[in-house]
């Protein structure tokens, strides 16, 4: 089990190293230790990554190339945190899924000091522009995304849409039923612009976000939150409890709810949208200019 969990996190830790194009060495370490303090992970998470790193370098009769950086930033990780776990995922809404696409284009800066390329921005805000529009708008889990291909999607019969077709999902490992999701507006168009870029239309068996694990679309997501000026802990399950919430304040139905986002469970939408709920409620609505019961 424990060179399980050191596997998985040697994977993210390379997986960030190539995101933001690093060697692994101390400051490299401690910049990604900072990033999985940011992304609302608890401190056994970053120690998890220290120690896999450490057995993997004994195993290769090498040394870790952690040191002084590593170690501060664990401290630091553990002094801010204390004893908190995962958290729980903050609902993405209509208005933060706008403000990631408008922050998208914009240049960002490694925790190095070095600032992103044009043309790595261009690439990167494409991706991450269609990644919210599937995870916001078309309800999709992050093992859903990574599994997406360009074969699955399609544009939508009224001209102005994009339809996706999930074939593979959590409540239908098998596919036996017809689970289709539609996008319109700037989250349609987000999807059309990855897919001209990336030459989805003469490769429809290619992963949408080719390369990327559910884990990594998480945490990109996350980032790109946090450059949007975001500050809620937002994680690629957001997306769907986000929808729930919106659709619920617009007045939809518990059913209407639950075939947007193909929940089978009405309760776990009730679970999503008990704030919204709350604020449809009688004392919302007929008691808003009163001071007092």
């Amino acid at each position: 089990m424990t060179r399980r969990a050191y596997a998985g996190a040697l994977d993210q830790l390379k997986e960030w190293l190539e995101e933001n194009a690093r060697n692994l060495n101390d400051a490299a370490l401690a910049a990604y230790i900072e990033s999985l303090y940011e992304s609302g992970l608890a401190a056994s998470s970053a120690t998890m990554v220290v120690k896999a790193a450490r057995f993997y370098f004994k195993v290769q009769g090498q040394r870790c190339p952690d040191g002084p950086l590593t170690d501060a930033a664990l401290r630091r990780f553990r002094h801010r945190a204390g004893n908190r776990g995962r958290g729980r995922a903050a609902p993405l809404l209509a208005e933060d899924a706008s403000a990631i696409l408008a922050a998208a284009p914009s240049l960002r800066q490694y925790p190095d000091g070095r600032c992103e390329s044009v043309g790595r921005a261009m690439r990167r805000s494409l991706v991450d522009a269609a990644l919210v529009a599937v995870l916001f708008l078309g309800a999709l889990r992050r093992a859903e995304a990574a599994a997406l291909t360009w074969g699955d999607v399609d544009s939508a019969a009224d001209g102005r849409g994009i339809v996706i077709c999930v074939r593979y999902s959590k409540t239908d490992p098998d596919g036996d039923y017809p689970d289709v999701r539609y996008l319109n507006g700037e989250f349609a168009d987000a999807v059309r612009r990855l897919k001209e870029a990336t030459g989805g239309d003469r490769h429809s068996d290619r992963p949408v976000f080719d390369g990327l694990t559910g884990a990594s679309l998480s945490r990109r997501l996350s980032r790109a939150a946090t450059a949007a000026g975001i500050e809620k802990r937002i994680t690629a399950h957001s997306g769907r409890i986000g929808l729930a919430v919106e659709l619920t304040l617009r007045g939809a139905s518990t059913h209407d709810v639950m075939h947007a986002g193909h929940w089978k469970s009405a309760a776990m939408v009730a679970h999503y949208s008990a704030a919204a709920r709350a604020e449809m409620g009688a004392v919302a609505r007929y008691m808003a200019n009163q001071h007092r019961l």
